[in-house]
């Protein structure tokens, strides 16, 4: 392979950049694994791969800022069982028409009272904010913190999905440092992250856990040898190479909008009306989507965001709030 590597430059300019502070498509046969999960957590290996997003490839995805809150809503099991519905920054949903984004705006103001409304002894439990790492690869190897090897997913095309920046600072403290041990030469790094998988002769190696709260990562590589097991052969090939397309969308999922745009208006609704109801709203204009709160004190916590809403009182479950198309939520 030629020394002048374009991805590479792309991949190094950007490691720079990002380690700074922080400031529908069918993707059925890709395994999304949730490194959050503690099954998850260990040793994994992967041959990277290059996704894109408005035109851009790159080798990782960095998402910071994602808001979360776990809920029901009518179109997951049918309001039955709670998600974690997520609100990532607006510009990781693409172009907006000017009602969308002011849904947007809307729906993120609600969930900024809620987050508001929410004691620190509960707020995890409920609503967070989190800093997401995304990677395309071919699995090659996964090991647990037992040790154990883990089979099920491995030699399929997956998403990594990291709830932490750790692995990207990694990943460009550990290119660095081989790059330093090789008085500079940077020629090894096309070996791993290879944007054809044509010539790769070695491995992305992750170790990701979570020791007492906090989630900890390393970065390494490991390459073939002509003196033991080979990492990943010459003439190993993906089947479907088109599967690795748009990041952002396959994080997104079920919560993608239609026809190959992220936003989802309808889905937008629902988030808004289940923040609403948080809030202890008795009302909700279907057409225009707005809310009328309960007002125990005289103020309305809607347009006074300096003013953190009044809990409405808990209630059974038959005398929740009504919203229209909206299931009844059942308190914990």
């Amino acid at each position: 392979m030629a020394e002048n590597f374009d991805p590479i430059d792309d991949l190094l300019g950007q490691l720079e950049a990002d380690q700074s502070p922080s400031s529908g498509k069918d993707f059925k046969n890709i395994v999304k694994m949730q490194m959050a999960f503690p099954d998850n957590h260990g040793t994994i290996m992967i041959a990277p791969f290059q996704g894109e997003i408005d035109g851009k490839k790159s080798f990782y995805t960095l998402i910071p800022g994602v808001k979360e809150f776990k809920t029901r809503i009518p179109s997951v099991g049918d309001g039955k069982d709670e998600v974690w519905i997520r609100i990532l920054p607006k510009e990781f949903y693409g172009e907006l028409t000017k009602e969308q984004s002011e849904l947007y705006d809307q729906v993120l103001g609600y969930y900024d009272q809620v987050d508001e409304k929410h004691t620190e002894g509960d707020k995890w439990k409920v609503i967070r904010t989190r800093t997401y790492s995304l990677f395309y690869g071919i699995l090659l190897k996964h090991v647990n913190l037992q040790q154990k090897e883990l089979t099920e997913n491995k030699g399929k095309s997956v998403l990594l999905i990291f709830p932490s920046k750790a692995p990207i600072n990694k990943l460009g403290e550990a290119i660095k440092s081989k790059t330093n041990v090789l008085n500079g030469d940077k020629t090894w790094v096309s070996k791993v992250f290879d944007a054809t998988n044509s010539s790769r002769e070695g491995a992305l190696v992750f170790a990701f856990s979570r020791p007492e709260n906090n989630y900890q990562a390393a970065v390494s590589f490991e390459f073939n040898s002509s003196f033991g097991d080979r990492i990943v052969e010459n003439s190993y090939q993906i089947e479907e190479p088109s599967l690795f397309k748009d990041p952002v969308s396959d994080f997104l999922g079920r919560f993608n909008g239609k026809d190959g745009h992220k936003f989802n208006s309808d889905l937008f609704r629902e988030f808004g009306k289940a923040l609403a109801l948080d809030l202890g709203v008795t009302k909700v204009n279907e057409t225009r989507f707005e809310v009328t709160p309960e007002n125990k004190n005289g103020k309305d916590p809607m347009t006074e965001p300096t003013q953190a809403p009044t809990q409405a009182p808990t209630q059974a479950p038959t005398q929740a709030p009504e919203i229209p198309g909206v299931n009844k939520l059942v308190p914990e």
